[in-house]
């Protein structure tokens, strides 16, 4: 999809633009959704946070949040649920995005500013 602008009583209403920007206005549930649906999940943060620093050129950071698969803690090490799920990036006052931010947000919100991304499970993960 291009643009997901809101989430109706009919599912995700859908503004076409070229393609080739991100997806926003997206719940975190929509992201996982969609991610599932093309066989993939939301990447963890711990994934999101070295792809991030390592500038991965095929993982390329926006200005935007984006959603990951766990529950949001303050600690990072609890899986708890929360009420509220992981939200990372960002851009910051200078419009840097900064690897390490990192919010809750609840999984029914969306704003113009959050997107997501899908990765690929690995073969050993998927057999655990």
């Amino acid at each position: 999809p291009s643009y997901w602008l809101k989430l109706g009583e009919g599912g995700f209403v859908i503004n076409g633009r070229s393609g080739d920007e991100p997806a926003f206005n997206v719940t975190w549930y929509g992201a996982d959704a969609y991610c599932r649906y093309v066989g993939k999940t939301l990447p963890s943060a711990a994934q999101w946070e070295r792809a991030c620093v390592a500038g991965d050129v095929s993982y390329k950071v926006t200005e935007k949040y984006e959603w990951a698969e766990e529950w949001f803690s303050a600690d990072k090490r609890s899986s708890v649920d929360t009420g509220l799920k992981v939200s990372l990036g960002g851009a910051g006052a200078r419009g840097k995005v900064k690897c390490s931010a990192r919010s809750g947000g609840l999984p029914s919100s969306f704003a113009v500013n959050k997107t997501f991304r899908c990765v690929s499970v690995l073969k050993e993960e998927s057999d655990r």
